[in-house]
């Protein structure tokens, strides 16, 4: 057990799930409140689907919104039993709660090695039991705890079998888990919990495990149009031309899982399963919503991509990727414009041709509509290494506006714009005819050359416009002397030789940058080209381009990804939004990923022993290639590096960062807001006497050199001229030297910065929190004990751990002072002083400052507790103060 000097035992190592419960709550009502505070709007948009009506001001907070009327007048932050998930008709988990979340079990598994009792060191796992409540119309889901995964059945189904079962929509059959509440009609009598899309599991960052890395998804729609020429007899001219219009759909799917380690992954039981079932649905339909099948033709496909099972080694480095390449949704099928439907074509050597007299009918707009869901995980013989479920991608398409167009005028050299542009021009020419009808035939009589060979590969095409100018108009003179054979003279139907084909393909990827993050949509979003440079493939919808004489299909499976960016790794070229005028573009950049975390066998996460505050910064945070955040600097202040008058691209290089399209809830997720976690978790987690630390406010240079003294420090050059007053190196390492200028220095800087420092409330020179202080940048990354002023060694020569172990040791020596102001609630006026959770604080009251009388004891809640006063305060004559008790 971690034990605290005043309370006893809190959190339990050997009880998963009650101490990853206490710690995410505490956190979670922590950070909510904190996010309710600075801006009340966006938070109960962002995580109660609600557009408010409200006040803020000293009698408190309310909501005239009827779907809200719990909240009248309270802060409406949230802990671990009412995690809103679906609330007012949206749907409204988010990355910034994912993330305390995942911290909380990150914390838990750094804390303990629970191989003791589960004979391997398994991540935690941790799965959702969720809650609905239907009020009126209004259908609301929440997550009121979580069920502790230790392992699984034996003899598992892995597709129907708890606590695997697919998932349901959101909508679906959830059900309340209260005391005495049977579930209405559940899948399984033992299923009580069951999974919901989108809604992950919380699995702790252990090193050393393989892991979901990406899914990757292709769909290729190819349009062919014939035109068919028609007379009445051999000697008369034509009278009339049809067309068909041909559709066909294919889709290539992958999953890679990848052991991103050195070494490898290795079970003697021989049992690691990879199962992934993936759902693909798609629906071809009219504007009108009308499904263009014929014969009760379907496009949904259920893939079940088993990867490789019961395999005991999985070599460092390598990848499994169950995949499906090629697979028709629709095969070769023509629009039928008098149903409207599809039908089938593709073994029909003479398909009927659609009638277009009198003129040319337009082909109505066609959606193809994508969904999609994923369900993917790894087994280690009974014990659950990795899970992630995903509904999407889910897209819609306008398949009309992928190949169709308005253009009249040739753009670009040669003859190629007739083939692959001008063609599919829906524009009347001069006649009423379709531009693009009339620029095919122009194309096949011979009146645009020269023939492009590229597009038109046909050995037989000198011939094919001979034989059909003839069949036009006898009289047309041969272009190309085949007039001793012409095709077609007998002839009483023809299709027009060049028949031009249009091919798009929309590609979509779910990859990871950190492998250890990767449990929601907005984790692996990447918008951009595949790494490799010679491929042109890139997501979103495009035109394949018909000269290249194959295009490649998932290239990036197998491949690091291109979005994996760890130290020292470039963003990837050709990705949405990102430029140097609106995003950092270093590599090195520690504000928002670890220095010299190069690759995952670099992590360095504490396992087992208990936690000590000192190794907290040694933690995943769970976003990308970053522990809990110890430094000073912050990424949502970054100016622009090449000029600073562009102004302020922190804040989108941390949403672009993170992939949280929300801004306001990447914000939440900052490394920032790491210094209010070191808050909550110091009464839980420090087991140091809390009446012998020492105030975050001090001042006093004696003091700061008393806890200074002794601290070990690494240091990463002997020639920085400024160690030569310290005590002599040692292997890189360094005693602090409470009498030297090094202290001076930290002290300087802590002062400077507390008296520059507003905390939320306005109030200036003081910290309110003991995280607060580590905005100070001599403690950390503008260490007197570091070369730090130099690009090499900001690059290569300092890491994380070296940066931040003056700060790891300082914060379990700290306590924040209790901090004091009126507030009016419910009409009533408040005392309220800021103090340490499970700490008792007595509030005392004095009419001169001198005698102190004892007014009540108080234990904070969420940072703060609050005392009603009887009446407004005369300020000129009453005062309080908050005593920490021992």
């Amino acid at each position: 057990m971690i034990s605290n000097a005043l309370t006893g035992p809190i959190l339990d190592i050997n009880n998963p799930v009650g101490f990853f419960s206490i710690v995410a709550d505490k956190l979670l009502r922590a950070s909510s409140a904190t996010w309710f505070q600075s801006d009340p709007t966006n938070y109960l948009i962002t995580y109660y689907g609600i557009t408010p009506t409200y006040y803020v001001d000293g009698s408190g907070y309310g909501v005239t919104n009827a779907s809200a009327p719990s909240m009248t007048n309270q802060v409406p932050c949230f802990g671990i039993t009412n995690i809103p998930v679906l609330s007012n008709g949206r749907f409204v988990y988010t990355p910034a709660v994912q993330r305390v979340l995942q911290l909380s079990a990150n914390i838990y598994d750094a804390t303990t090695n629970q191989a003791a009792y589960l004979g391997k060191d398994y991540p935690s796992v941790f799965r959702p039991i969720l809650f609905k409540s239907v009020v009126g119309s209004l259908t609301n889901v929440f997550i009121v705890g979580y069920q502790y995964i230790g392992s699984v059945p034996q003899g598992l189904n892995p597709y129907t079998t708890p606590p695997l079962d697919p998932p349901d929509p959101v909508l679906g059959n959830v059900y309340s888990l209260k005391l005495g509440f049977t579930p209405p009609n559940p899948k399984v009598t033992t299923d009580f919990y069951g999974n919901i899309w989108d809604v992950p599991w919380i699995i702790g960052a252990k090193k050393g495990f393989p892991n979901f890395n990406e899914f990757s998804m292709q769909d290729v729609v190819r349009v062919t149009r014939k035109l068919q020429v028609v007379r009445q007899d051999t000697n008369s001219l034509p009278n009339a031309t049809n067309q068909m219009y041909i559709f066909s759909v294919t889709n290539s799917l992958g999953v890679e899982f990848w052991n991103s380690y050195t070494n490898a992954y290795t079970n003697l039981s021989q049992q690691i399963q990879i199962v992934v079932n993936d759902r693909l649905s798609m629906r071809m339909a009219l504007t009108n919503g009308q499904v263009l099948f014929a014969d009760g033709k379907t496009m949904s496909q259920t893939y079940l991509l088993g990867g490789q099972t019961n395999f005991s080694v999985w070599p460092g480095n390598a990848f499994i990727i169950p995949y499906e390449t090629n697979f028709t949704i629709l095969p070769d099928s023509a629009y039928l414009f008098s149903s409207p439907q599809f039908f089938y074509v593709g073994d029909n050597p003479n398909p009927t041709y659609q009638t277009t007299s009198p003129a040319f009918p337009p082909l109505p707009q066609i959606l193809l509509n994508v969904t999609n869901q994923l369900q993917a995980f790894i087994l280690d013989n009974n014990h659950v290494v990795d899970y992630v479920h995903f509904a999407g991608p889910g897209t819609s398409r306008n398949l009309n506006s992928e190949f169709q167009n308005t253009n009249t005028t040739v753009v670009g050299l040669g003859t190629a714009p007739y083939y692959t542009n001008l063609v599919w021009s829906t524009v009347p020419d001069s006649t009423g005819l379709p531009l693009g009808i009339a620029i095919q035939i122009g194309i096949s009589d011979g009146s645009i050359t020269p023939v492009n060979t590229v597009f038109w590969k046909d050995a037989n095409v000198k011939a094919e416009i001979d034989g059909f100018r003839h069949f036009l108009n006898p009289a047309n003179a041969s272009i190309y002397g085949t007039q001793n054979n012409f095709m077609f003279s007998t002839n009483l139907a023809v299709q027009v030789p060049f028949t031009p084909v249009a091919i798009t393909y929309e590609y979509t990827t779910f990859q990871a940058n950190d492998p250890l993050v990767h449990y929601l949509k907005s984790d692996l979003n990447y918008s951009g080209y595949d790494p490799d440079p010679n491929s042109p493939l890139r997501t979103g919808v495009h035109a394949e381009p018909l000269n290249l004489a194959s295009f490649p299909l998932l290239p990036n499976l197998g491949q690091i990804n291109a979005r994996y960016q760890p130290w020292g790794k470039t963003p990837p070229r050709g990705q949405a939004g990102v430029s140097q005028a609106f995003y950092d573009l270093s590599p090195y950049n520690l504000a928002f990923k670890d220095p010299l975390v190069k690759q995952s066998d670099d992590w360095d996460f504490p396992n087992g022993g208990g936690l000590p505050l000192t190794t907290l910064g040694q933690i995943h945070r769970g976003t990308p290639w970053q522990t809990v955040y110890l430094k000073a600097s912050d990424i949502l202040a970054e100016l622009n590096p090449i000029n600073v008058a562009l102004g302020n691209v922190g804040t989108n290089t941390w949403a672009v960062w993170t992939s949280d399209a929300n801004r306001f809830d990447a914000v939440n997720a900052a490394p920032v807001n790491d210094r209010q976690v070191i808050d909550v978790l110091i009464p839980l987690m420090n087991t140091n006497a809390f009446g012998e630390l020492s105030s975050v406010n001090g001042t006093s240079l004696s003091n700061w050199a008393t806890l200074f003294g002794g601290m070990v420090v690494w240091t990463n050059s002997t020639q920085y001229p400024q160690l030569t007053q310290f005590q002599p190196l040692t292997n890189g390492l360094l005693v602090i030297d409470p009498a030297g200028q090094g202290v001076v220095q930290m002290v300087t800087g802590i002062n400077a910065i507390r008296a520059q420092f507003m905390n939320a409330d306005g109030l200036v020179g003081l910290f309110e929190r003991v995280g607060d202080i580590l905005s100070t940048p001599q403690l950390s990354e503008q260490s007197p004990f570091l070369n730090w002023n130099n690009a090499n060694q900001q690059q290569n020569g300092i890491s994380d751990f070296v940066y931040e172990a003056i700060p790891a040791q300082l914060l379990p020596l700290l306590r924040p002072d209790s901090i004091g102001k009126l507030v009016r609630v419910n009409g009533v006026w408040n005392v309220q002083f800021s103090g340490s959770d499970s700490f008792a604080y007595a509030l005392q009251t004095s009419a001169n400052l001198i005698d102190w009388i004892d007014v009540s004891t108080n234990y904070p809640a969420q940072g703060y507790f609050r005392v009603p006063i009887s009446s407004a305060p005369n300020l000129q004559g009453q005062y309080y103060r908050s005593v920490l008790l021992p």
